[in-house]
């Protein structure tokens, strides 16, 4: 198995595990979404690698508004904010704490069925088949 496969393979037991997406084959009237991989090395001060990261990405950008989608919705912090609550933390002695979250596009609430194709190099047992969410 490949490295690809081994990634999908993982990033497909998540959404199984998380019922965020199953293998279903594509219905006719439907145009899925494409997907790719994007890796990022994680570099330690002394510039030594320490992790090895692999995501799975959506092409959204090749779908039509008013056509695929009909809004956007992207969750954001402005900086302003940031550095107001790190100067009250400072200010009031409170432990700040970091956290990565992953996979924290599934914790919004999606209303339509999304169907994205397999990456690249991924081989299914039937070519029609697609992760559905």
């Amino acid at each position: 198995m490949t490295t690809g496969n081994k990634l999908w393979m993982l990033s497909y037991m998540f959404l199984t595990e998380t019922r965020l997406g199953l293998l279903v084959p594509l219905p006719s009237s439907i145009k899925p979404i494409d997907c790719c991989w994007v890796y990022k090395l994680k570099y330690k001060p002394d510039d030594i690698v320490y992790k090895f990261k692999a995501q799975m990405v959506a092409k959204g950008y090749t779908q039509t508004k008013g056509l695929d989608y009909f809004e956007t919705f992207s969750h954001v912090v402005k900086l302003t904010i940031v550095h107001i609550l790190s100067a009250l933390a400072t200010a009031s002695d409170w432990f700040i704490h970091q956290l990565d979250v992953d996979n924290a596009f599934f914790h919004g609430d999606l209303h339509e069925e999304i169907y994205m194709k397999p990456p690249p190099g991924f081989s299914l047992p039937q070519s029609n088949l697609v992760c559905k969410a």
